[in-house]
């Protein structure tokens, strides 16, 4: 576990160094008794944010790199594409599972609740279990020179949930 811990506050702390170019986001949590509810309640959030994230990676969008610079160019400001990562926890303690009085509504939330998770995540005997989901916008090694993206529309309407960060 303190392998895990360590890796998924590096992971919370390279998505910090983005925070200026956040656009979305949402936090959910739950409070229960027992560890064994917990982890009960990862896993089934865990099938569920599956399930959404193979939809979102069928609506991925394949775009093969233009001949010339100014058809890259112009392929690539045309369109935003996102990098979607979902961060599931099971931590026992009350930092990270205390939510936020309002939710996520600003890019200082986020950032809030990422520092409590580079935090909390390396406490000993506080992580019970943790998973990382993403897609990013990657060059696919099948297909060098190009690059699949998720489009704006195609990542609200599978997360629903997301609010714009002000």
């Amino acid at each position: 576990q303190k392998a895990r811990g360590e890796y998924l506050s590096n992971v919370a702390s390279a998505f910090l160094q983005y925070r200026d170019t956040m656009q979305y986001g949402s936090i959910d949590s739950i409070r229960v008794p027992f560890v064994e509810e917990a982890t009960k309640a990862l896993q089934r959030a865990s099938n569920e944010e599956r399930r959404l994230f193979e939809r979102a990676r069928k609506k991925r969008q394949y775009h093969p790199q233009s001949t010339t610079m100014e058809q890259s160019q112009q392929s690539t400001t045309s369109k935003s594409y996102y990098v979607l990562a979902t961060i599931l926890l099971a931590i026992k303690g009350d930092h990270t599972t205390v939510p936020l009085p309002f939710g996520i509504i600003r890019r200082r939330d986020m950032v809030r609740a990422l520092g409590r998770i580079v935090t909390d995540a390396t406490v000993d005997d506080c992580l019970v279990g943790a998973e990382l989901l993403m897609i990013p916008n990657q060059v696919s090694a099948a297909n060098i020179g190009g690059y699949g993206g998720l489009a704006e529309g195609d990542m609200l309407d599978s997360f629903p949930e997301l609010v714009p960060l002000t």
